[in-house]
């Protein structure tokens, strides 16, 4: 014999919902169950183009200044302040906290020239009206140590660039007595300075 069961439509006087009716394989017997909603999922970190714009705007700005500062020849003279205590930075492995210690590390490291072949950066969501944080994702080429001025046509240069690739996140800072100017995704259009919160750094070639 073959029996119909009826998925149950809820209390009395139905809820409305459809159903449908599918076809086993191991009885034969047909079963009715409902038809799943489509549930619209909310997007409440959507960013309008604006305020993308604002944030190319930092991240561009900011990246600009890290990287003149990093290959000056007084490197530590104004890279430094660009770190705080509470920052971070992994060096292809080595861990450093606090802006003392990092400022000691990039004593270290031999003059550089960074070339920069791509670049992206995206906000960080977080409270409405506090400036966003931002992660910014960089790969290039670097070169450590001084080229010599002139190299002969038959020898190749001994220092060859290396690639890489880092990773920054940057905070705001609000300057002092300056309100900024808040758009609707957190990142702020004036009156605020970005420091590195964390920065990795890794040699991929």
């Amino acid at each position: 014999m073959t029996s119909t069961n009826k998925a149950s439509g809820g209390p009395a006087g139905g809820s409305g919902q459809k159903s449908t009716t599918i076809n086993t394989h191991t009885s034969g017997n047909k079963i009715t169950q409902p038809i799943a909603s489509r549930v619209q999922v909310p997007r409440p970190n959507k960013i309008a183009r604006p305020d993308v714009d604002e944030v190319n705007r930092a991240a561009e700005g900011f990246l600009q200044m890290y990287y003149d500062f990093m290959d000056a020849p007084l490197r530590n003279a104004n890279i430094i302040n660009m770190y705080r205590e509470t920052s971070t930075m992994l060096w292809n492995g080595q861990t450093l906290t606090g802006a003392e210690k990092i400022k000691e590390f990039l004593g270290t490291v031999p003059e550089s020239k960074h070339e920069i072949q791509s670049w992206d950066c995206h906000p960080i969501p977080g409270k409405r009206y506090t400036p966003a944080p931002i992660l910014i994702t960089v790969s290039g080429t670097v070169t450590h140590g001084a080229m010599p001025a002139k190299i002969p046509p038959n020898k190749k240069p001994g220092l060859q660039p290396r690639v890489f690739s880092q990773t920054f996140v940057i905070a705001p800072e609000v300057a002092a007595g300056v309100p900024p100017t808040t758009a609707s995704s957190g990142v702020a259009t004036e009156g605020v300075m970005y420091y590195i919160r964390a920065d990795t750094l890794r040699f991929v070639g």
